[in-house]
């Protein structure tokens, strides 16, 4: 029996929602984690001198909303934590299912939807070298409806805000584990979020709706990281399907303009990919404010092949070029910022002009590389000092227009990536030791300006000398 229709859930809703009514003061919506009931766990090796674990479980939670319903939730989540020494940071990543209102089952990239746990995948080992402890929680009542109740339930599609709140809750007071896992975490101090596309719009509406203030006053998440950001997307309980293509079911979220800077509620940095600028209009969040920074990336698309490889959709021309080792930098830099004050980097914006629809048209240099921005040792750069540094193989664009008809959005946002022809690059770098000054020149700019770090220096270095 199906316990989201069936009346054995309704029983244990309504005697949950009865419970907490009585046990909850009137007030805003507030949620609170009642267990996290582990289901699976497992040693995943040792991390900068500490062992980590794997935990995969079910955080269950009561809400109390604020038009005075009062309802509960499970959700899958995931957990990663050291036996020792951990930094004191949490890292909670929401997860990305666009997966599910963009395509059908069978028209999925890889043959069937999935949650794309994105915040692993781009920092992974460098999350547990540094000891972080990390969550990952799934908060959209589109997918729950889509699982069924065998995955999770989530009644109301505002209630993933909630849930969100009480991931970084849990990693504050971890005491409701119930199962065996080789051990349990720690519990930290400062927690910071992270959302890729979709949940970092997700994110950045979450700051602007006033989420990140508990009722006490402190924070939820004392920063955020917002990757390759698309607008801002509220929750809702709204069932009208989605419109045009793609599967017709509930969505329950919007997605919304970003027309307002966020309050100044705990840091926010938002990371912007050249694709992201022409795609979705991102320019509207270029706020500044004490609390928010913008970081526009040149030469990079919203998918890299490093994150979600396109060969197997055909896109054989996809951006190769990873957004990872800025996205470290930048997080070791939040780090900075939440715990020392420390300012991270001014704001960098790739050049370009907005016309009268709204859509950004980026600058580019004689090559059709764009201009500006966050400027990685694979693009162009002059140097403060006139020095020219950096060493493209080619031409780099944020999306491929090969996917427009029929559109495919999934390698559309991969970008693309045309090679100089052989008398070019012999004319550009004559010599090996040409080539790798180029890019070692550009390595060494990135670290002094935090936007990457030493040990991705000394990757870019090695690269360039093996890769010639």
């Amino acid at each position: 029996m199906s316990c989201s229709r069936g009346t054995a859930r309704t029983f244990v809703s309504l005697f949950c929602a009865l419970l907490f009514c009585v046990l909850a003061p009137s007030g805003p919506a507030r949620a609170e984690v009642t267990r996290v009931v582990v289901e699976a766990s497992g040693v995943m090796g040792t991390f900068g001198g500490r062992e980590y674990v794997w935990v995969t479980a079910a955080m269950e939670g009561a809400v109390r909303r604020d038009d005075g319903t009062v309802g509960s939730y499970r959700v899958p989540i995931s957990l990663m934590y050291p036996d020792r020494d951990p930094n004191g940071f949490g890292f909670v990543d929401v997860v990305n299912t666009s997966d599910f209102w963009v395509f059908l089952e069978e028209d999925a990239p890889f043959g069937r939807r999935k949650i794309y746990y994105v915040g692993d995948a781009i920092f992974s080992d460098y999350l547990r070298r540094e000891g972080y402890v990390y969550i990952s929680v799934q908060w959209s009542r589109m997918v729950t409806e889509e699982l069924g109740a065998d995955y999770g339930i989530i009644e109301n599609g505002e209630d993933g805000n909630e849930i969100i709140k009480d991931a970084a809750r849990f990693l504050r007071q971890p005491d409701r584990i119930e199962g065996d896992p080789p051990f349990r975490p720690a519990a930290v101090d400062r927690v910071i979020g992270f959302g890729q596309s979709q949940s970092a719009a997700l994110l950045l509406e979450f700051v602007r709706r006033g989420h990140n203030r508990e009722e006490n006053g402190g924070l939820v998440f004392d920063g955020i990281i917002g990757g390759v950001l698309s607008g801002c997307l509220g929750l809702n309980n709204d069932e009208t399907p989605r419109p045009g293509p793609g599967p017709t079911i509930p969505l329950y979220h919007e997605v919304l303009p970003c027309d307002d800077p966020p309050p100044e509620d705990g840091k926010f940095i938002s990371i912007l990919s050249q694709g992201d600028l022409n795609a979705f209009q991102s320019y509207l969040t270029r706020h500044e404010t004490p609390n928010f920074r913008q970081y526009e990336i040149a030469g990079v698309a919203h998918m890299p092949s490093d994150v979600v490889a396109m060969k197997v959709m055909g896109a054989t021309r996809q951006n190769p070029v990873s957004f990872k080792p800025p996205f470290k930098a930048i997080l070791r830099n939040l780090v900075e910022w939440i715990v020392s004050d420390t300012a991270p980097p001014e704001p960098r914006y790739i050049e370009g002009r907005v016309d009268a629809d709204g859509h950004m048209h980026i600058a580019t240099d004689g090559d059709g590389n764009a201009k500006g921005g966050v400027r990685l040792p694979h693009m162009p750069t002059v140097l403060a000092n006139g020095e020219h540094v950096g060493a493209p193989l080619g031409v780099y664009t944020g999306l491929d227009p090969d996917y427009l008809d029929p559109f495919n959005p999934f390698p559309w946002l991969g970008g693309t990536f045309e090679p100089f022809s052989k008398q070019e690059l012999a004319a550009r770098y004559p010599s090996r030791e040409v080539y790798v000054a180029r890019v070692e020149r550009a390595a060494a700019a990135l670290l002094a300006d935090r936007f990457i770090l030493p040990e991705d220096y000394e990757a870019y270095v090695r690269s360039a000398k093996h890769g010639w």
